[in-house]
């Protein structure tokens, strides 16, 4: 996909919070404790992905290296010590790079703030890595319990991350409408007085009427 029709369909997602999102792909997401430790907002971006050995840092910097505007690094880092701080952080941002999210620790909690890269993780340490020349970049990962490939949509904000492959993109959006309309008319309700009909209903009269958006993956993402 070219870089225009990236950045048309990041503009497309700028107005879809996180949760949502979640549920019109089936309730899934980045979890796993991964959450956002600097930044004051959120991002909408593509994938450039990342996978480090034990103790190196080379692959999250071959990764940054890649990073074009609306970029977003997404790295699996086992082991103890920080895959990102501030300097990485700053030269992500100079690229034009939208947010990071890291399946590990990071460090220069200070320095990051001042950058204003949004900064997602697992937990903070002093403790840093080694560039060992291993690991690999641009190639399918494991994150935080989500298969993630080079070129997904990736949404951030306050309630966490998810990511959307690029074939699912115009369904999800329309599941997401579904679903943001109808909880947009119960929350209308209850601030208005009024007993929205949900809250009298079964749990399986629930699930059927949220059953078009709630849909249940027979498959894996990417799969055919």
């Amino acid at each position: 996909m070219s870089q225009s029709n990236r950045l048309k369909s990041i503009e497309r997602l700028r107005s879809y919070p996180v949760a949502p999102l979640s549920d019109a792909l089936g309730k899934r997401g980045i979890g796993r404790g991964i959450k956002r430790v600097c930044g004051d907002a959120g991002f909408c971006g593509w994938a450039v992905t990342a996978i480090e050995d034990y103790g190196s840092s080379a692959a999250v910097r071959a990764a940054a290296r890649l990073i074009e505007e609306g970029g977003v690094l997404l790295a699996a880092t086992p082991g103890e010590g920080a895959a990102l701080g501030e300097n990485l952080a700053a030269e992500i941002a100079r690229r034009g790079g939208a947010g990071v999210v890291i399946d590990g620790q990071v460090r220069d909690l200070s320095g990051m703030t001042k950058v204003g890269l949004p900064v997602y993780a697992r937990s903070l340490t002093a403790l840093g890595k080694r560039p060992l020349n291993a690991g690999a970049v641009d190639i399918p990962i494991l994150i935080g319990g989500t298969v993630v490939f080079p070129g997904d949509y990736v949404v951030a904000d306050d309630d966490g991350v998810v990511v959307i492959p690029q074939r699912e993109l115009d369904e999800t959006l329309a599941m997401a409408d579904k679903i943001m309309n109808l909880e947009s008319e119960i929350y209308r309700a209850s601030l208005a007085g009024d007993e929205h009909p949900i809250h009298g209903m079964s749990d399986d009269e629930i699930t059927a009427m949220f059953a078009d958006a709630w849909r249940v993956h027979t498959k894996p993402p990417h799969s055919d």
